[in-house]
């Protein structure tokens, strides 16, 4: 079983709400991208695609120890989607 949580923190207007079966697809897809991407690193040490640049969209990793991907989606003017995958991260997992 795949658990895919997520949540629209912001809707613009012209988006379409995607259903269960494309959040499967587009996180099946996005795993692929990833695993790759952690393959072609010339020095062999690489964690993967961290940032992941469109036409019209931004879409940035955040691999945590365990191997669970954070992914935010943004446009291409956005400049503290890291850090606001941090802080996701931390509210989550804060001890």
């Amino acid at each position: 079983m795949t658990l895919i949580p997520q949540k629209i923190l912001f809707r613009t207007d012209g988006l379409v709400q995607l259903t269960s079966n494309e959040y499967l697809v587009l996180a099946g897809t996005l795993h692929g991208i990833h695993a790759i991407t952690n393959r072609l690193s010339p020095t062999g040490s690489s964690s993967g695609a961290q940032v992941i640049e469109g036409e019209f969209f931004k879409l940035t990793i955040l691999l945590t120890a365990t191997g669970t991907k954070f992914v935010l989606l943004t446009s291409l003017t956005e400049t503290a989607a890291e850090s606001i995958l941090q802080k996701v991260y931390d509210s989550i997992y804060a001890v």
